[in-house]
């Protein structure tokens, strides 16, 4: 992980999860509300600061459980079937204010994609949603050859971080869930 702290983005468009999506890229968003009421909203912003969305999508996160900061470093590792795909990404930016938590972060050179995506808790008029925004392209040949099945495998990793953001805000601090 080391040396990819050396390396540059591969990702140039940062922010185009907002506007017009760049040529040969696809957008995808995902979200769900996870209920009303400040606690709610403490919930899910622990959850995220914890790494619960990832951790319970199955996707391992390197180290365990990075700081949420800017600049930060990361590897993400997904076992899908008998393979594991490991890509490098970099914290671009927290969002911490009233009623809005979150970060984005984009892919290094290790990453199979080229792309940001983004984890954004947020708390409007009392109704707490959880939203998972990415644009992204396959950068690795083998996976750009399996597109179809990458697509699929992305998306439900992507509904996955959602639920699992979900499930652990349901949670009550004994471990078991809301009825």
């Amino acid at each position: 992980m080391d040396e990819e702290e050396e390396h540059a983005l591969t990702f140039q468009h940062v922010g185009a999860r907002f506007g017009a999506v760049p040529d040969g890229f696809r957008a995808n968003r995902y979200a769900q509300t996870l209920g009303t009421g400040d606690e709610v909203f403490e919930r899910a912003c622990e959850g995220l600061r914890l790494w619960e969305p990832h951790r319970r999508a199955g996707v391992t996160v390197l180290p365990p459980a990075p700081r949420l900061r800017a600049g930060t470093t990361l590897l993400v590792q997904l076992r899908v079937g008998p393979v594991y795909v490991v890509g490098g990404c970099r914290i671009l930016h927290v969002v911490d204010e009233p009623g809005r938590f979150g970060f984005v972060y984009a892919t290094l050179p290790s990453h199979p994609e080229v792309g940001e995506e983004a984890f954004t808790v947020v708390s409007k008029a009392g109704d707490v949603t959880f939203e998972v925004a990415a644009v992204s392209k396959w950068r690795d040949p083998l996976v750009r050859l399996a597109a179809p099945v990458a697509r699929v495998v992305q998306g439900r990793t992507s509904r996955r971080y959602v639920q699992g953001l979900a499930d652990s805000v349901a949670e009550d601090r004994t471990g078991a869930r809301d009825l």
